[in-house]
């Protein structure tokens, strides 16, 4: 019996669901969630990000545990976050999730990124907790 090609089930974050967050991916608006697979991309859903706006509380700081562990939750059942931007909690969330690094502006683009580099997504997950982020090259013009 053939096994069928991996996908991973990915999360953008983004502000207007349109553009990855210029800032910490955890401050991001909304986590857009893709699965990604080899052959094909699909939308799953959008998730709020209550706390996305954290920075305007006084007692917020960058690298804040409990906003990590807020972000952690929130994404539950997601294999891996797509960013232009982590904050110091990357250390928590590459024991959690692939963490990947875009330098693209738009979400599409971000996902195209992501699903052209499915092999090397799907092997750093296989790694597990140790695993280190990921840098997407973007794509040639």
């Amino acid at each position: 019996m053939e096994q069928a090609p991996p996908s991973l089930i990915l999360a953008v974050g983004t502000h207007d669901q349109t553009t990855l967050h210029d800032d910490h991916v955890g401050e991001s608006r909304f986590f857009m969630l893709f699965k990604v697979g080899a052959e094909e991309t699909q939308w799953i859903e959008t998730r709020e990000n209550l706390r996305g706006e954290a920075e305007k509380d006084p007692a917020h700081h960058h690298g804040d545990p409990h906003q990590a562990k807020h972000v952690a939750t929130l994404l539950a059942g997601v294999d891996g976050i797509v960013a232009k931007r982590f904050g110091p909690n990357i250390k928590r969330m590459v024991h959690k999730f692939v963490c990947c690094l875009v330098k693209t502006d738009t979400v599409a683009e971000a996902v195209e990124l992501a699903q052209r580099d499915l092999p090397l997504l799907v092997q750093h997950l296989q790694q597990g907790p140790d695993r280190k982020a990921v840098r997407l090259p973007p794509s040639p013009p």
